[in-house]
C-alpha cells in the first residue's frame, strides 16, 4: 500500500491541475483498448459476406463451375496457393460484427488426396489445356491456321486437340475432302536452334488411338496437303480459302466415334469433347476474345466420319450443339448446294477434339488410386442430369425401400444360376424394406437408363461396360462388381470412389466356370460365382446402405 501510495504522489505531482490529470488518464485508457484489439486482431479475420469455403484450399473444389447444356460462359480461375489466408489491417477491426469471427484454424487444412489426382482428374488438367496452345503453321507462308493444344497426364504419350480456320472442303470429293494451306513448324529443331528443350510436341508425334481415332488419324484419313516440314507438297486447292469468306457461320466438330452403342466408349468421347470445349471457352484468341463462347452452340455442327450405327446415345452429341448431327456424307450433301462441282468451300473453325481414349477417367484402369473427388467427372455428370431434367437426390426417405439394381446381361457374360439367386436374395431381404430388380439396360434410352440409376442404392453386375452407370448413383450408394478370373481391372473402383461410393468385389473361380470355359471372360456366354460368395457380397453392400445413418439397421442381423 505504501509503494501504490508513494507511486501517486509521484504522479500527481508531475501531472499537475486536476483537469490536466483526468485528461492524461483517459488517454491512457483508450491507448490500453487499442493495444488489446490489436493483440487480439486475428479473431477478426473474416469479413461479413465471406465463408469458410473462401479460405479454404483449392485443391479439392466443392463444387465444379456448373454450365448448363453449355448456355453461358465458363471462366476458369486460377487456383491460389495453398496457404493459409493472412489476417487483416487493424483498420478492419472496427467495421466486424459479432458472429463473423474466424473459425479456429484446425478448420482451414488442405485436400489431403495426392496432387496428381488434381492435375488428372481436378481444374488443373484444364489449366495445363489452356497454357498449351501453339499454332503450328508458319505464317510466312500459310493462309491457314491451326492451334493446338496438349496434356501429358501419362509419360506414354501426349494428348491433345486442334483447331484450325481457312480449311477447304470440297463438298463433292469422296476421299479427303478437308485441305488445309498449312505449312508446319518443326519445333524441335526451334528447339535445337535455341539451344533449349523442345516443349510443344511435332505434328508427326501425335498419338493414334484405338479404333484409330484422335487428331492424328483425322488429319491422315480426311484431310490433304498438310505440308510435312521435311516433305513439301503443292496442290492448286491448298489456296482455296486465301480471301474467301467462310461457307458456315460457326464450328464444325469433325468427330470419328470409338463405337455407337458400347455405354463406357460413348461417355468417354462425349465426356472429352466438353472438356476440350471448356477449354476453348476459357481461353482468349490474339483478339482477346475466348474460341467458343455461347454464341456459337446455337451454329455449331458436329459432323460424323464414322460409319457406325447412331446407337443409344447419339443424342448427347446435341449437348454441344444444337444443329442435327449429321454424317459426313449428309453433311456434304448440304454444302454441295453452295458450290459447283470442283469449287471446294472455305471453313473457319474446324475443331478435332481430344479422343474419348484420351480421357483422364480412362487413365490408370489397372491402378488402385487414391483420388477421392474429380470436379471434372462431377460437372460432367450435373451436366448430364441437366440435360435430362433429372433432379439431383435431395435427402433420403429413411421410409423408403433400399434398391438394389442388378445389371441383367442378356448376350454374354450373363451370371449362371441369376435367376435363382436373385430370388434368394429377394428372401433375404423382402419387400417392403427392399426391392430387388435386374433390369436389362440395352432395351432402356439413356434417360431411362440414368433415372433408373438415380434411385439404385446397391448396383450389382459383371465387369462390364454397364457399371459405368455407377457415376449417376446417389451419394453414399453402394457398388458391386463380380470380375472374371484373375482379372485385375480397377476403372470402376477408381470410379467409384472419385464419386464417393462404397465398393465391393469378387473374383470368380477359375475351377467353378461352366463346361467348355476357356479363359476368354469376353466371349463367354455364362460365369461363375459362388452362391455362398453371391450372398455374402450382396450382404455386406446392402448392409453398408442400411449403415449410412439414415435408417435403423442391425449389422448382427445379417
Amino acid at each position: 500500500m505504501a509503494y501504490g501510495n508513494l507511486s501517486k504522489s509521484l504522479i500527481y505531482s508531475q501531472l499537475g491541475s486536476s483537469a490536466v490529470r483526468k485528461s492524461l488518464l483517459l488517454s491512457l485508457v483508450l491507448v490500453s483498448i487499442f493495444l488489446l484489439c490489436w493483440s487480439n486482431s486475428e479473431l477478426f479475420s473474416w469479413s461479413p459476406t465471406s465463408s469458410p469455403s473462401d479460405h479454404a484450399s483449392t485443391d479439392r473444389p466443392s463444387k465444379a463451375p456448373v454450365v448448363d447444356e453449355l448456355d453461358h460462359d465458363l471462366q476458369i480461375d486460377e487456383p491460389a496457393p495453398h496457404n493459409t489466408p493472412a489476417l487483416p489491417s487493424v483498420a478492419a477491426v472496427p467495421t466486424v460484427t459479432p458472429g463473423s469471427l474466424r473459425l479456429p484454424a484446425e478448420y482451414y487444412v488442405e485436400s489431403k488426396d495426392d496432387p496428381r489426382c488434381e492435375d488428372t482428374y481436378g481444374l488443373n488438367y484444364l489449366y495445363s489445356l489452356q497454357r498449351s496452345g501453339q499454332q503450328y503453321c508458319k505464317a510466312a507462308s500459310s493462309t491457314s491456321t491451326l492451334n493446338c493444344f496438349h496434356t501429358n497426364i501419362t509419360t506414354d504419350h501426349t494428348d491433345s486437340f486442334c483447331i484450325a480456320s481457312s480449311v477447304s472442303i470440297d463438298p463433292h470429293a469422296e476421299h479427303n475432302p478437308f485441305g488445309l494451306d498449312c505449312h508446319l513448324r518443326n519445333f524441335a529443331a526451334e528447339a535445337a536452334a535455341s539451344n533449349s528443350e523442345p516443349v510443344t510436341p511435332d505434328f508427326q508425334t501425335f498419338p493414334d488411338y484405338m479404333f484409330e481415332t484422335g487428331p492424328h488419324r483425322i488429319f491422315d484419313d480426311w484431310f490433304k496437303n498438310i505440308t510435312h516440314p521435311l516433305r513439301d507438297e503443292t496442290d492448286a486447292t491448298r489456296s482455296a480459302c486465301a480471301g474467301k469468306k467462310s461457307a458456315t457461320d460457326g464450328y464444325t466438330i469433325l468427330i470419328k466415334r470409338d463405337g455407337g452403342g458400347h455405354l463406357w466408349h460413348s461417355q468417354m468421347e462425349i465426356f472429352s469433347l466438353l472438356l476440350t470445349l471448356d477449354v476453348l471457352r476459357s481461353t482468349t484468341r490474339s483478339t482477346s476474345t475466348p474460341y467458343f463462347t455461347s454464341a456459337d452452340i446455337a451454329n455449331a455442327q458436329v459432323v460424323l466420319l464414322d460409319s457406325h450405327p447412331d446407337g443409344p446415345f447419339f443424342d448427347l452429341w446435341r449437348l454441344f450443339a444444337k444443329k442435327p448431327v449429321l454424317r459426313l456424307k449428309e453433311w456434304q450433301a448440304q454444302l454441295a448446294a453452295k458450290s459447283t462441282a470442283g469449287e471446294p468451300l472455305c471453313l473457319n473453325n474446324v475443331l478435332l477434339p481430344l479422343p474419348g481414349a484420351s480421357n483422364p477417367m480412362w487413365q490408370g484402369d489397372w491402378t488402385p488410386h487414391d483420388c477421392t473427388h474429380s470436379a471434372l467427372l462431377s460437372t460432367y455428370v450435373e451436366r448430364l442430369k441437366t440435360h435430362y431434367n433429372i433432379p439431383s437426390p435431395s435427402a433420403r426417405d429413411p421410409k423408403a425401400p433400399i434398391t438394389v439394381t442388378f445389371i441383367d446381361r442378356r448376350k454374354t457374360r450373363k451370371l449362371h444360376n441369376q435367376d435363382a439367386m436373385l430370388k434368394a436374395l429377394q428372401r433375404r431381404f423382402p419387400a417392403p424394406d427392399f426391392h430387388i430388380q435386374a433390369v436389362d439396360l440395352a432395351h432402356m434410352s439413356f434417360r431411362e437408363q440414368t433415372e433408373i440409376m438415380a434411385r439404385t442404392d446397391v448396383l450389382a453386375a459383371v465387369h462390364g461396360a454397364g457399371l459405368t452407370h455407377a457415376v449417376f448413383l446417389p451419394p453414399e450408394a453402394s457398388v458391386v462388381e463380380m470380375l472374371p478370373p484373375a482379372f485385375g481391372h480397377k476403372g470402376f473402383r477408381n470410379l467409384a470412389k472419385l464419386r464417393g461410393l462404397r465398393y465391393f468385389s469378387v473374383h470368380m473361380d477359375e475351377k467353378e466356370q461352366v463346361e467348355g470355359w476357356d479363359g476368354n471372360w469376353q466371349a463367354a456366354e455364362e460365369l461363375v460365382v459362388g452362391e455362398e460368395v453371391f450372398e455374402r457380397v450382396m450382404e455386406v453392400a446392402v448392409g453398408s446402405v442400411l449403415q449410412r445413418g439414415t435408417r435403423d439397421g442391425d449389422v448382427g442381423v445379417l
